[in-house]
């Protein structure tokens, strides 16, 4: 779930990034790799620049029967040298943190930008809320929340070393574990540059991928791991460089398992993947 969209930018960097394209740009690049992978199918709540209400979204998720619901966005801050990357999932209670109900209050605020006003939940969703399954599906969600985080504490620094809690209007999807990315502070200076960058989004996108994956080790429904994983097969616009931040490794890794002499690669071209 690309967060934003259309007339609702999300945040705005010093240097005009938008939070809609970045988070497009991500969840774009998971969407590929999750369907190359072949485990699972992913499905995008937008795939260009319009809006959908964030009810859109949740409804969206329900009519395709999704097993889980990641939304994407980029982080916002007044400090402007607060940085790292956060997850989040639904809170029942109350943020965990100022910094989750200050965002939740500026997420939830978006369908007013698209010409919705969410108001106060709905009988249905009051009655759904107080549904046992709420219960199984926090769960699921914080255990989602805490593979990716794993990931993600692996690949750089983290805003939060935990996962936060708040009350985020998409993630009241009923009975789809459902867990909400902040990869980075768009209004960090340096966070704002790598944001823009097709390397960082892969590596963001390789991560948020890694952390599904472990999830999906544990819930019986998922399929057994292909066994062809370990061979990677060049597609349109790869570069070893991409590959590896992709796949959590390094280009030395990959050339010299692979013996390659150069840089250079061909599409159709078969790659071992060096095992993390």
């Amino acid at each position: 779930d690309p967060g934003h969209g259309g007339e609702d930018p999300g945040a705005i960097g010093k240097k005009g990034t938008l939070e809609k394209t970045v988070a497009l740009g991500i969840a774009r690049r998971l969407k590929r790799i999750i369907n190359h992978d072949g485990r699972m199918r992913a499905q995008l709540t937008r795939n260009g620049d319009y809006y959908v209400t964030l009810r859109g979204r949740v409804r969206l998720a329900m009519s395709l029967k999704a097993d889980a619901f990641i939304s994407i966005h980029a982080d916002a801050a007044r400090r402007r040298s607060a940085r790292g990357s956060s997850i989040y999932v639904l809170s029942q209670r109350g943020a965990s943190s100022e910094m989750g109900k200050w965002l939740a209050k500026r997420e939830n605020a978006a369908d007013l930008a698209g010409g919705v006003d969410i108001g106060e939940q709905d009988p249905g969703l009051q009655k759904a809320l107080l549904d046992m399954g709420i219960d199984w599906k926090i769960k699921e969600s914080k255990i989602l929340a805490a593979r990716i985080l794993g990931e993600l504490k692996k690949a750089g620094q983290v805003h939060s070393k935990k996962v936060e809690e708040a009350g985020f209007a998409v993630l009241k999807s009923v009975d789809i574990p459902a867990v909400l990315v902040e990869t980075g502070f768009i209004t960090n200076a340096n966070e704002e540059k790598a944001l823009t960058t097709a390397l960082h989004q892969e590596r963001i996108a390789g991560v948020i991928f890694r952390g599904l994956d472990l999830y999906c080790d544990q819930d019986p429904r998922c399929p057994p791991v292909n066994q062809k994983r370990s061979l990677y097969e060049v597609r349109q616009g790869d570069s070893l460089s991409l590959i590896a931040v992709r796949v959590g490794s390094t280009v030395e890794k990959i050339r010299a398992l692979n013996n390659l002499p150069s840089d250079v690669l061909r599409i159709g071209q078969k790659l071992r993947i060096p095992s993390s």
